[in-house]
């Protein structure tokens, strides 16, 4: 029998269906972003507008201004900021390199997601998902997510993070 004309094995079960996801860690969490809002994952030399007690700042990236979000502080409602001596937002990183993702917020506009260590791209189950409890949203210490994805038991969870709270200013986001 030629390999061509071999009757196809039959499948026991389906192939899962999954979905690609922009994966980071910040501080001992994992997080995710749906890889469909993403643009792209730059290094940043510079965050400009910041201060002690900004959620925002401003990159400059191929000539565009860039307004960029502090996923830390929007995340955890705190975060553990270092300035230098100019007011420029230090991090304690990999080897002190920042990254931003590009997202397009609902506006159509490019936003910048401030992140400590380069992402990786993953694909999650759908069957990995679920939604969190109402008591955690309402009252856990993690705010802009919306679901968990379990990848399996060796792992940490991600939190999926909620765009519609990530986009809204500071304080809508965290109420």
């Amino acid at each position: 029998m030629s390999p061509r004309t071999r009757p196809r094995r039959s499948l026991a079960h389906h192939a899962e269906v999954t979905q690609q996801w922009l994966v980071f860690c910040l501080r001992q969490d994992w997080f995710a972003l749906p890889i469909h809002v993403v643009q792209k994952v730059v290094q940043v030399e510079h965050l400009y507008g910041t201060g002690p007690d900004s959620t925002t700042g401003l990159v400059i990236y191929q000539d565009q201004e860039i307004p960029v979000i502090d996923l830390e502080q929007r995340i955890y409602r705190q975060c553990r900021r270092i300035l230098s001596s100019s007011g420029e937002l230090l991090f304690q990183s990999s080897g002190g390199r920042r990254f931003l993702a590009i997202a397009t917020s609902p506006q159509g506009e490019p936003v910048g997601f401030l992140l400590n260590e380069p992402p990786t791209l993953r694909r999650l189950a759908e069957s990995a998902f679920s939604s969190l409890p109402v008591t955690y949203l309402n009252e856990g210490s993690l705010k802009c997510v919306r679901a968990i994805a379990v990848p399996n038991s060796n792992e940490p969870p991600i939190f999926v993070l909620n765009l519609n709270q990530l986009f809204q200013p500071f304080d809508k986001a965290n109420e």
